[in-house]
């Protein structure tokens, strides 16, 4: 799964390094962190531990068990008493039931109870009973055990969708995060230079070079650029305090708010989109998506339910053997090895139970189909929606780019003609503030790349995107 955030991040963010503490906090770590620590990912671990001890318990039903009796009647017309020691089981192979054991049986013992009497030395006795139809092939023990199995996959399919849908929710609170810091310092820089140039003109202004006006006016920009940024400090606790939902420490577990200097400095935006379609990125997504993994989990397990829907309709034919030896001195007639043979059968005649859990079973099975084929059309539409997005975005990302580019370029030269006394703080106040649109479009415009491009790998399960052949 390691590995996994390592694609993610080499996608989202080129040549991005590894964040040391104090330093800028990258996507990496925030990953890292998240699949580390975070408290769904204990409990999806916690679900399949709790489906592998419900396995094991059902496997009891397999182990050997040794059975023990005694009886005595010491007072009465038959005063006799009689000991037995078994040891029983149920093979997990065609249903076989195996039983072996010992008895003894001493004193006076009616005649209605010949079945107890034993030689002095006791009998040793082994049974054998085979299904030949219902309980051959499975029966309510083997079928737990085999969607036990089932249910630990399907959970660990759960662990798995779990973790990509943290990790692109981490990966999206991240990108808010460094979006509204790198917001809060475009209102922080233009705060400061007003404030700078504040300095400046009071000591004109105080000295008669600039007329009081000029120091109003600044003062009212000033006064909007403090309001600016107190907004944006607003914004980016909001996007600090989601992002610690993702980014813990690891001992503690405790949520990390992290402060604006951790905030990358440039802007960041994954590489243009690759080359392909939506229906190959729609087969590598079929291919890889968890939550699919869990609806074949499923399916697999209904099909346990309709072979044991099946056998409920069979009826009980069982062949049963048994063979005993009569140990010591004692009648006659005890002294021959004892070997039989014999078959019980039971039928249902209506099949009410059998027929009653096909159909459940059958519509399980339309449920889940529905279920994929909308899951299947979800993920088309996000794929789909993603790419749009993320092309739309990049050529708003590009312009947007330029775009500020060419106003720093205005506002610088406006800063120096107000230098020289060609200009005055408006002007330089109108392109100052076209400076900090264009920075704030700039940031929107990646912040839409890096969502849409993290929606579109992890629509297809957390995977790189697939490549166009041509």
């Amino acid at each position: 799964m390691k590995a996994l955030v390592l694609t993610i991040v080499g996608l989202l963010v080129p040549a991005q390094a590894a964040a040391e503490t104090g330093g800028p906090l990258g996507l990496t770590e925030v990953l890292e962190s998240t699949l580390a620590t975070h408290p769904k990912l204990a409990d999806a671990r916690a679900r399949i531990a709790e489906v592998q001890g419900q396995r094991l318990a059902v496997r009891q039903a397999f182990e050997p068990k040794v059975v023990g009796s005694a009886l005595a009647l010491p007072a009465g017309f038959y005063e006799y008493w009689q000991m037995a020691a078994k040891v029983q089981q149920t093979l997990p192979v065609a249903g076989i039931k195996l039983e072996g054991g010992y008895r003894l049986g001493r004193g006076d013992i009616p005649p209605y109870y010949g079945e107890r009497v034993t030689r002095d030395g006791g009998e040793l006795f082994a049974r054998l009973a085979v299904p030949l139809l219902a309980d051959r092939s499975i029966d309510k023990d083997r079928a737990a055990i085999r969607k036990a199995t089932v249910e630990i996959a399907a959970r660990d399919s759960e662990r798995v969708q779990t973790w990509i849908e943290l990790a692109r929710d981490a990966t999206l609170a991240y990108w808010d995060w460094v979006a509204a810091g790198q917001r809060l310092r475009v209102a922080l820089d233009l705060r400061r230079i007003a404030q700078e140039r504040a300095t400046r003109i009071n000591a004109q202004a105080d000295s008669g070079a600039l007329p009081r006006i000029t120091k109003v006016d600044n003062d009212r920009v000033l006064f909007a650029r403090q309001s600016s940024v107190l907004k944006a400090e607003a914004q980016f606790t909001k996007a600090q305090a989601k992002l610690s939902l993702y980014y813990r420490e690891r001992d503690s577990l405790r949520p990390i708010r992290v402060p604006v200097v951790r905030v990358p400095e440039a802007l960041q935006a994954a590489p243009a989109i690759v080359k392909g379609s939506v229906d190959s990125w729609l087969k590598n997504a079929l291919r890889r998506r968890p939550d699919l993994r869990v609806l074949d989990a499923r399916q697999k397990q209904v099909a346990v339910d309709m072979e044991l829907a099946d056998n409920r309709a069979l009826p009980n034919l069982d062949l049963g053997a048994f063979v005993a030896r009569d140990l010591g001195d004692g009648s006659e007639t005890l002294g021959q090895t004892d070997v039989g043979v014999g078959v019980q059968i039971s039928i249902p005649l209506f099949r009410r139970q059998g027929r009653g859990l096909r159909r459940s079973a059958r519509a399980k099975l339309a449920s889940i189909e529905a279920k994929r084929r909308g899951l299947r059309d979800r993920i088309a539409a996000e794929l789909k929606q993603a790419a749009q997005v993320a092309k739309l975005s990049r050529n708003r990302y590009d312009l947007a780019r330029k775009r500020l580019q060419a106003t720093e370029r205005l506002a610088n030269a406006e800063r120096r003609r107000l230098a020289e006394g060609a200009s005055d703080v408006l002007v330089v106040n109108l392109r100052e503030l076209d400076v900090a649109s264009a920075a704030a479009d700039a940031i929107d415009a990646a912040l839409e790349v890096n969502r849409a491009v993290a929606e579109l790998i992890y629509a297809q399960g957390g995977t790189r995107p697939a490549r166009s052949s041509n």
